[in-house]
């Protein structure tokens, strides 16, 4: 069966925007994932990042539990600490990752372990071109949304994600150790089913598998592999656009499976994720296009939480907070802020 998730090579962003806009939009409006061929990071930097994250998951657990986690969405989350499908998970994500906030920079950064900042230089690249990269795939979709110019066309989003703005990105270093789930729980996945919440989410995986993305509009609505592939990224939509869109767009259940290894020991797997958010403060009125529009008039059904004709628009970062606790909330090692969302 082929895999229902398109291809669409970044190099047409600039040599044909308009394919890349309609490629990359009807990706996201029917499964709301795509692969991205030919990334501006190069295998060399990619490489680079990934022996950063490798040395520093080598570290004692005790040196890594130094910079714990905190609703900050920055620091070091231990195994099983991550719940991600409450509802269904019995234990948190057989994962730890590490979390470093986009004004996360040497002289500013409120905690970030050494080895990071001996490498501060690889971290920036890594952070600025998955930016640029994120800013390109939000002109393709307003151009595939038909947002007029009078709206400021392909750039309606980018104002609305510029990183020297307070936001929630973040980049995220994963790590799924070669551990064996309880025999016990049926339930136990390296990380549960979940939808991502920020605006778009791009992976750099390395040669282990797991991801399943749930491809709901399949005649027979199923979980498919999303397998690395050479020179690709994988890339998604989060709920922010869903929410934004009113459903237009699709932020798609998403999880990482254990391999069939039988009574092996599952290999262990890195994986690194870039979150985009937009700025803090934006309200999420209905985006001004007429594909949108035209779908809500035809009885389309509204996004995540309602979409963004809820009785109560929210602020991005409202959203952002609500979603982050709502994956976090049965935490005991972190401790909520003062002034959060009461939900």
């Amino acid at each position: 069966m082929a895999n229902p998730v398109p291809i669409v090579d970044y190099q047409l962003a600039t040599s044909n925007p308009q394919q890349f806009a309609q490629e990359v939009g009807r990706a996201f409006a029917e499964i709301g994932f795509m692969y991205l061929r030919n990334p501006s990071l190069s295998a060399e930097e990619t490489n680079k990042a990934f022996k950063l994250s490798a040395e520093y998951f080598a570290l004692p657990l005790k040196e890594k539990r130094r910079i714990n986690w905190t609703f900050m969405n920055q620091g070091y989350s231990g195994v099983s600490q991550e719940r991600l499908d409450p509802n269904y998970q019995k234990t948190g994500g057989y994962k730890e990752t590490f979390n470093i906030t986009h004004w996360s920079e040497p002289g500013k950064c409120r905690e970030c372990p050494e080895v990071f900042l001996r490498n501060w230089d690889t971290i920036t690249t890594f952070q600025q071109h998955c930016q640029q990269m994120c800013v390109d795939i939000l002109r393709g979709v307003c151009t595939f949304l038909e947002i007029s110019d009078s709206e400021g066309g392909a750039e309606f989003f980018t104002a609305k994600h510029d990183t020297r703005q307070p936001s929630s990105t973040n980049l995220r270093f994963l790590h799924y150790p070669p551990m064996k789930p309880s025999a016990e729980d049926q339930t136990a996945m390296r990380a549960g089913s979940h939808a991502d919440y920020g605006s778009i989410s791009l992976l750099f995986q390395k040669e282990v598998g797991g991801l399943q993305v749930y491809h709901h509009h399949a005649a027979e609505p199923r979980w498919v592999d999303v397998p690395p592939l050479p020179n690709c990224i994988v890339v998604n939509i989060g709920d922010t656009l869903d929410y934004w869109s009113n459903g237009y767009l699709k932020s798609t259940q998403h999880r990482v499976v254990f391999p069939d290894m039988g009574d092996k020991v599952p290999v262990r797997r890195y994986s690194i994720a870039y979150f985009c958010h937009a700025n803090d403060g934006i309200p999420m009125y209905p985006l001004p296009s007429p594909r949108v529009q035209k779908r809500l008039a035809q009885g389309g059904s509204p996004g995540k939480d309602g979409g963004a004709l809820a009785d109560n628009v929210l602020l991005t970062n409202e959203y952002s907070a609500m979603k982050l606790y709502a994956h976090n909330r049965h935490r005991t090692d972190a401790q909520l802020p003062d002034g959060a969302l009461g939900v």
